[in-house]
């Protein structure tokens, strides 16, 4: 079964790659795009702008890649290693692994870059919020810069800061922080995975220092973010709003907006807009008390 999937996979992959190139896209100003010139992005080198931040940035992104790789590798090898014919040669077994891994992953490259923009998405990940209610955003990225609509900015991306025990029906403390300054991660922003990264920031929020941190990992946030990907790849300065900024936060909504009514977003045209907080949910469903913004 996997040996009949795995080539209808690769396929798949090509076929979006070479649609991909055939996009195109003319802006508000009356320049043309299209997937070709992306492609050309996507191969040929630019190393203008390149400083050594910017180079270890993505030489230690190209080794966390290849420990990620090593790491599902060795699993692998344990599941699948038995099954391996007696006659079968170990280097030339690595070598195909070698070359249809790098071209799989160029293709998966075809498919993204040379679009013209690439949309994105996201509603309910987990029981997190009053009513089970998620957290619907809409984000288009083009060459140079990412634009993020928080179509409901009055609810906590990470998930409520309080919630309430099942049992007892009494209300967890603000944040999930204990009588002794502990955090349990069960207690709030429970769309954020048990961590030590996630207690520490919690628990040390009043720290000056680490406040700004906490601020970024955990609060609100407003209902549209623009960002510089070149110049701000960790998206930590929002530009929407920015005088210098508005062509390009109005071009990028724009596009955002038809391609949710094209798609037939529900969030866009209806008729019902809330109709992905209506899906039953079968997994357990934690219970927080009812927000300010609904009372």
């Amino acid at each position: 079964m996997v040996a009949n999937l795995v080539p209808i996979l690769v396929v798949l992959i090509f076929a979006i790659g070479i649609f991909s190139l055939t996009l195109n896209y003319k802006d508000a100003s009356g320049a043309a795009r299209s997937g070709l010139d992306g492609l050309k992005i996507y191969v040929v080198p630019d190393f203008k702008g390149l400083t050594m931040q910017k180079l270890v940035t993505v030489f230690v992104d190209a080794l966390g890649q290849l420990f990620y790789s090593i790491s599902v590798a060795m699993g692998i090898m344990v599941a699948y290693g038995s099954y391996v014919k007696k006659e079968s040669k170990l280097m030339g077994s690595i070598n195909q692994i070698e070359i249809f891994d790098t071209l799989v992953a160029f293709l998966a490259g075809l498919m993204i870059i040379p679009a013209v923009y690439v949309f994105m998405g996201r509603e309910r990940h987990s029981s997190s919020r009053w009513e089970n209610l998620g957290y619907p955003q809409r984000a288009i990225r083009s060459r140079e810069h990412l634009f993020i609509w928080n179509i409901k900015p009055e609810r906590w991306p990470a998930g409520a800061p309080q919630a309430i025990n099942n049992e007892t029906g009494k209300v967890y403390p603000m944040y999930g922080i204990d009588e002794k300054g502990i955090h349990h991660s069960g207690w709030a922003f429970t769309d954020v995975d048990d961590a030590p990264s996630k207690s520490f920031l919690i628990e040390n929020y009043k720290d000056p220092v680490i406040h700004p941190y906490f601020c970024m990992a955990y609060d609100k946030r407003p209902e549209f973010e623009l960002y510089n990907v070149n110049d701000d790849p960790f998206c930590l300065h929002n530009l929407a709003g920015n005088a210098n900024y508005v062509s390009v936060e109005k071009e990028l909504k724009t596009a955002l907006q038809n391609e949710m009514e094209r798609s037939g977003d529900p969030r866009m045209i209806g008729p019902d807009k809330e109709i992905f907080e209506t899906y039953i949910r079968y997994s357990p469903i934690r219970i927080f008390p009812k927000p300010d913004w609904e009372k």
